[in-house]
């Protein structure tokens, strides 16, 4: 879905997405993580406010082969055991150590999975590992998360999960609900781990809701905000349309 935010194409990093309630949040998480299954990449999708039931509704548009490579995880339902990891303790709460577990586990598993077919399907070949597909990450949403947690313990959860992130060299997207100004607090404390921020912006035209997706900062590039007008269709799928001027280079 982002594999473009300027020229270059972004394999990896974190991308924070923010935009009012029925901005298309979650739409656009699961166009992303649609995109991302039929790259081939391995994709893990945490929600705390969704039930497993929710999530089969909302995935219920991929098919079976590709459905394996995508784990689901809410927080607030996983299960606690007695032992953490060393990456986790800092993080003093049972259930989003046990997440960020889960996420390393997930990986590990799955990156292992792939090289063994590949040696496997090598016979010697002098070939290299280095083209192991990808990862992507969608935490969706940062703002549901302060309502089940401490505030202080899932800003550390996104910050251990930022090193996850670049340990695997994966793509992540977090979402928040709200506007850059409201959220000013929390990017304050945040804005250090974030590559990419990207807002969602909407108005009320008559029948029908006008979306404007707008590129606020790319870290490390000195870019003029750009934007992407789009809308969500009968069947929730994101259809983007360039506007006319000034021309966005956001790629979608």
């Amino acid at each position: 879905l982002v594999g473009q935010a300027t020229a270059e194409k972004t394999n990896s990093g974190i991308i924070l997405l923010m935009s009012p309630p029925g901005g298309g949040k979650t739409i656009f998480c699961r166009q992303m993580i649609t995109d991302c299954l039929d790259s081939g990449s391995m994709c893990i999708y945490i929600n705390s406010s969704m039930t497993r039931k929710e999530y089969g509704k909302l995935f219920n548009n991929i098919a079976d082969a590709k459905i394996k490579n995508l784990k689901f995880l809410n927080p607030y339902l996983v299960t606690t055991g007695n032992k953490e990891s060393n990456t986790s303790d800092s993080i003093n709460d049972p259930k989003l150590s046990a997440t960020l577990q889960e996420i390393r586990n997930s990986i590990e598993d799955w990156s292992s999975s792939v090289t063994n077919t590949i040696e496997g399907t090598q016979h010697g070949s002098t070939s290299t590992l280095n083209d192991l597909p990808n990862c992507a990450i969608v935490l969706d949403s940062l703002t549901h998360m302060f309502t089940l947690f401490e505030e202080d313990k899932v800003l550390k959860f996104v910050n251990a999960l930022s090193f996850l992130i670049k340990e695997f060299e994966s793509l992540a997207l977090i979402t928040m609900s709200g506007t850059q100004s409201n959220n000013e607090s929390i990017l304050n404390k945040l804005s250090s781990i974030f590559d990419i921020l990207l807002e969602i912006e909407i108005q009320e035209d008559s029948d029908k809701i006008n979306r404007k997706l707008k590129l606020i900062s790319i870290k490390g590039a000195s870019s003029k905000s750009t934007s992407a007008l789009f809308n969500i269709d009968q069947e929730g799928i994101l259809k983007f349309e360039s506007e006319a001027s000034p021309k966005p280079k956001l790629s979608i």
